[in-house]
């Protein structure tokens, strides 16, 4: 018969490891974060021509399009002025190459010239942009208003927040832990809001200018993991810019390699774009290790 275990000098430090690591991008908060197609020809424009009597009534999707392709036509007329080749727009006035647009965008260059001509330092249009974020992701922030960013959320996130939360309460789950650490790509607070929703409280890391620490990703397994790897709109720490992607992703690449290699992932979302993540997958992993991409496009 088989002894109680008593002997607590010799427990586990944790369960038994999770089965996979979980990679989540824009495309996990579709539906509730605008994606990029609609930041460029309707986000952009509300920003930047705001409503001036202050109406909580969402403007008209032709007014919003129109102010959008009004931004990029002085967008592109500031291109120009700093020696940049213009942006080639569709027939309503809104970039043919949403993702192009974006890294042009956060880029600053372009936009500081719009805001102080040929010369003007970057950090101008770094500021406005940086604001343009902190109006998609926590509304009423731009204005000095306080906000923990948006709270609605979509079935993908609660769905994962339900998994989880069987998952950590043990109940009715025989099977191993399926994943306790999850990379964003994220600024926003849905995923700690749908694990709050089921009662979960995660560990966070959501520095990674300071360098991810290895030992927080070697930890002992116990609460779930989120690991913002471009920053937190609640940190005002938002890495968006090219350069500021590949500064990331030369401080943090080794360690999340070292951390990706040995499990099997699961990406959810996310476009594969050039940062730290993309790096650290593109390296391979070690024998029998498997990804799997589930996205929409081939």
């Amino acid at each position: 018969r088989a002894r109680p275990y008593t002997d607590f000098s010799l427990a586990p430090l944790a369960a038994e490891p999770a089965r996979f690591a979980l990679v989540v991008g824009a495309g996990f908060s579709a539906g509730v974060v605008p994606m990029v197609h609609e930041l460029l020809t309707r986000t952009i424009g509300d920003y930047y021509f705001p409503d001036q009597d202050q109406s909580s009534v969402e403007r008209p999707d032709d007014v919003r399009s129109s102010d959008s392709a009004a931004f990029w036509q002085e967008f592109n007329q500031a291109a120009v002025r700093v020696g940049e080749v213009a942006l080639p727009l569709d027939g309503a006035g809104h970039p043919q190459s949403p993702g192009e647009a974006y890294q042009r965008l956060f880029a600053y260059r372009v936009v500081s010239a719009m805001f102080g001509g040929p010369g003007a330092p970057v950090t101008r249009g770094e500021h406005f942009l940086r604001g343009f974020l902190r109006y998609l992701l926590e509304p009423g922030s731009q204005a000095g208003h306080g906000s923990t960013g948006r709270s609605a959320l979509n079935d993908a996130h609660l769905y994962l927040a339900a998994l989880l939360e069987a998952q950590q309460s043990a109940r009715g789950w025989p099977l191993a832990p399926f994943c306790r650490t999850i990379f964003t790509t994220n600024f926003d607070t849905l995923l700690p809001t749908a694990l709050q929703v089921m009662q979960l409280q995660a560990r966070i890391t959501d520095r990674p200018e300071r360098g991810i620490d290895a030992e927080d990703l070697q930890a002992p397994e116990g609460p779930v993991h989120l690991v913002y790897t471009h920053g937190s709109i609640l940190r005002y720490n938002p890495a968006s810019a090219t350069t500021e992607l590949d500064e990331l992703a030369a401080r943090n690449v080794e360690v999340l390699y070292d951390y990706l290699r040995a499990r099997d992932v699961l990406v959810v979302g996310y476009g594969g774009w050039g940062d730290s993540l993309m790096a650290a997958l593109s390296r391979g992993g070690d024998a029998g290790r498997v990804v799997y991409w589930c996205g929409v496009r081939d």
